[in-house]
Protein backbone atom coordinates (compact mmCIF):
# COMPACT_ATOMS: atom_id res chain seq x y z
CA UNK A 1 0.00 0.00 0.00
CA UNK A 2 1.56 3.57 -1.18
CA UNK A 3 -0.46 6.61 0.19
CA UNK A 4 0.84 10.46 -0.76
CA UNK A 5 0.18 12.83 1.67
CA UNK A 6 0.10 16.15 0.07
CA UNK A 7 2.50 19.13 1.83
CA UNK A 8 3.78 21.00 2.90
CA UNK A 9 4.41 19.87 6.20
CA UNK A 10 3.66 19.15 9.19
CA UNK A 11 2.23 16.42 7.62
CA UNK A 12 -0.32 15.26 10.54
CA UNK A 13 1.63 11.91 12.49
CA UNK A 14 3.17 10.27 14.74
CA UNK A 15 5.89 7.87 14.49
CA UNK A 16 7.78 5.18 16.99
CA UNK A 17 10.33 2.65 16.38
CA UNK A 18 13.49 2.30 14.08
CA UNK A 19 16.59 0.33 14.22
CA UNK A 20 17.78 1.87 17.73
CA UNK A 21 14.55 0.44 18.96
CA UNK A 22 14.88 -2.87 17.44
CA UNK A 23 11.05 -2.19 16.04
CA UNK A 24 9.91 -1.05 12.77
CA UNK A 25 8.84 2.07 11.95
CA UNK A 26 5.25 2.46 12.78
CA UNK A 27 3.07 5.32 13.10
CA UNK A 28 1.40 5.92 16.48
CA UNK A 29 -0.71 8.94 16.04
CA UNK A 30 -2.61 10.81 13.31
CA UNK A 31 -4.40 14.27 13.63
CA UNK A 32 -7.84 14.78 13.32
CA UNK A 33 -8.25 16.36 9.98
CA UNK A 34 -4.77 16.33 8.98
CA UNK A 35 -3.01 16.26 6.04
CA UNK A 36 -1.95 12.46 6.86
CA UNK A 37 -5.91 11.42 7.85
CA UNK A 38 -6.68 12.95 4.48
CA UNK A 39 -3.98 10.83 2.88
CA UNK A 40 -5.72 7.77 4.52
CA UNK A 41 -2.43 7.21 6.85
CA UNK A 42 -3.64 4.79 10.07
CA UNK A 43 -2.73 4.21 13.86
CA UNK A 44 -0.39 0.82 13.48
CA UNK A 45 0.34 1.35 9.86
CA UNK A 46 3.90 -0.01 9.40
CA UNK A 47 6.37 2.64 7.32
CA UNK A 48 8.31 0.23 4.79
CA UNK A 49 9.83 2.96 3.10
CA UNK A 50 9.79 6.91 2.34
CA UNK A 51 10.21 8.55 -0.54
CA UNK A 52 11.04 5.50 -2.38
CA UNK A 53 13.95 4.51 0.38
CA UNK A 54 13.83 1.86 2.56
CA UNK A 55 13.07 2.29 6.46
CA UNK A 56 14.15 -1.13 7.51
CA UNK A 57 17.21 -0.13 8.64
CA UNK A 58 16.59 3.42 9.47
CA UNK A 59 17.20 5.07 12.96
CA UNK A 60 14.14 6.92 14.32
CA UNK A 61 15.80 10.18 14.23
CA UNK A 62 16.54 9.69 10.77
CA UNK A 63 13.25 8.46 9.77
CA UNK A 64 12.25 11.52 11.40
CA UNK A 65 14.18 13.71 9.66
CA UNK A 66 13.37 12.34 6.23
CA UNK A 67 9.64 12.68 7.27
CA UNK A 68 9.90 16.43 8.31
CA UNK A 69 12.49 16.80 5.32
CA UNK A 70 10.72 15.67 2.32
CA UNK A 71 9.27 17.59 -0.67
CA UNK A 72 5.49 17.20 -1.30
CA UNK A 73 4.13 15.13 -1.18
CA UNK A 74 5.27 12.72 0.97
CA UNK A 75 5.31 9.03 -0.20
CA UNK A 76 5.41 6.33 2.35
CA UNK A 77 4.98 2.94 1.46
CA UNK A 78 2.97 0.68 4.26
CA UNK A 79 1.86 -2.47 5.49
CA UNK A 80 -1.42 -2.40 7.05
CA UNK A 81 -2.73 -5.24 9.37
CA UNK A 82 -6.49 -5.74 9.61
CA UNK A 83 -6.14 -4.19 13.36
CA UNK A 84 -5.28 -0.36 11.44
CA UNK A 85 -8.82 -0.69 10.48
CA UNK A 86 -10.33 2.49 11.11
CA UNK A 87 -13.00 1.61 14.21
CA UNK A 88 -10.28 -0.66 15.70
CA UNK A 89 -7.37 2.40 16.51
CA UNK A 90 -8.89 3.80 19.89
CA UNK A 91 -9.26 2.65 23.26
CA UNK A 92 -7.45 0.58 25.41
CA UNK A 93 -6.11 -1.65 23.23
CA UNK A 94 -5.25 1.03 20.56
CA UNK A 95 -1.87 1.27 19.09
CA UNK A 96 -1.07 4.18 20.42
CA UNK A 97 -2.29 3.47 24.03
CA UNK A 98 -0.03 0.27 23.84
CA UNK A 99 2.87 1.63 22.64
CA UNK A 100 2.77 4.67 25.40
CA UNK A 101 2.45 1.53 27.92
CA UNK A 102 5.61 -0.51 26.65
CA UNK A 103 7.64 3.02 25.86
CA UNK A 104 6.81 3.88 29.87
CA UNK A 105 8.04 0.27 30.54
CA UNK A 106 11.01 0.30 28.72
CA UNK A 107 11.91 3.56 30.35
CA UNK A 108 11.19 2.64 33.36
CA UNK A 109 14.06 -0.88 32.49
CA UNK A 110 16.01 1.72 30.72
CA UNK A 111 16.19 4.07 33.20
CA UNK A 112 17.71 1.66 36.21
CA UNK A 113 19.88 -0.42 33.64
CA UNK A 114 21.66 3.18 32.62
CA UNK A 115 21.74 3.94 36.96
CA UNK A 116 23.57 0.85 37.49
CA UNK A 117 25.86 1.65 34.81
CA UNK A 118 26.99 4.58 35.57
CA UNK A 119 27.77 3.70 39.13
CA UNK A 120 31.52 3.62 39.70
Amino acid sequence: LTVDVAGPGPWGFRITGGRDFHTPIMVTKVTERGKAEAADLRPGDIILAINGESAEGMLHAEAQSKIRQSPSPLRLRLNRSRAASPGQTNGEGSVEVLTTRFQGSLRTHTDSQSSLRSSC
